[in-house]
């Protein structure tokens, strides 16, 4: 029959392994939601731009009417969906007709521009009581909006990066410092019990800061108390036996030897078996 070899270890090295285990995991996690997170941003980031931008365009629009709203080339303005080119419709619905459910959110397409070049098209759908609806649409080029996304991106993910590094550390040695806290007690236990066979008394002479602890001390001084009265009611009866048993062996062992003294020929033998 195979028997497993199990590695033997302290409870600090297991418990410091545990830790680095954990420690390691959660590190991992929140990198993965440190990416979400930045991911998340930058949507938010770029939906907040488009509300602020199309806020202030009402406000630009209401206080001077006549005011130039659109460039013609990266941004557009629109006061309804059937004013939008069709061709730009239908970017965003193969039928050019308008999407559902489009208030407040960012669209994103790609296309070809005109120079054959990849170009993104975002469409803004703001919707304001007194003023109406209103359609901002903008063209950035692909390779900008990727250079700017990664470099934010990036940005934003160091960032994030340095802030949870920083605090693992900080939290490593605090769980670290009170893993050892708790497994001090456990070293004074132990240290306690090696002592018990050379102190009878060393449990009345240490209090252990866990209320645990004194109980399994107070349990293992008990088992030791028990076993230390058998061997003492052991001792004492094999003296006493001893001490019962001297005497009438002395006298048989005298009385035989009286016998032999007198004995005849014939008893010799029975008298040395006896």
């Amino acid at each position: 029959m195979n028997v497993k070899k199990v590695k033997v270890k302290s409870l600090a090295q297991e418990l410091r392994w545990q830790l680095l285990i954990i420690a390691g995991i959660l590190f991992v996690v929140s990198v993965f939601l440190s990416s979400l997170l930045t991911l998340n941003s930058i949507e938010t980031t770029t939906r907040q731009l488009m509300l602020l931008d199309a806020e202030s365009t009402v406000r630009a629009i209401q206080q001077n009417p006549s005011a130039v709203t659109s460039d013609g080339l990266t941004r557009s303005i629109y006061f309804s969906w059937g004013s939008i080119p069709i061709e730009l419709r239908q970017l965003f619905s193969e039928t050019g007709e308008k999407p559902n459910n489009t208030l407040g959110l960012m669209l994103e397409e790609k296309h070809k521009n005109a120079f054959a070049e990849d170009e993104f098209v975002y469409l803004y759908h703001h919707f304001e009581e007194g003023f109406g609806d209103l359609f901002i649409i903008s063209f950035h080029n692909a390779e900008d909006i990727t250079r700017v996304s990664d470099r934010f991106f990036l940005s934003t993910l160091q960032f994030a990066l340095i802030t949870t590094t920083v605090t693992f550390i900080i939290l490593f040695f605090l769980i670290r410092w009170l893993f050892k806290r708790t497994s001090e007690p456990l070293k004074m236990l132990t240290d306690w019990a090696t002592k018990l066979s050379s102190d009878k008394h060393a449990s009345n002479k240490h209090v252990f800061p866990i209320s645990e602890l004194n109980l399994i001390a107070q349990q293992l001084q008990q088992g030791i108390d028990e076993i230390e009265s058998c061997n003492r009611r052991e001792q004492e009866f094999l003296r006493y036996a001893s001490h019962e048993l001297r005497t009438p062996l002395s006298i048989i062992q005298a009385s035989l030897d009286t016998l032999e003294a007198t004995a005849i020929d014939t008893q010799t033998k029975t008298l040395e078996r006896a």
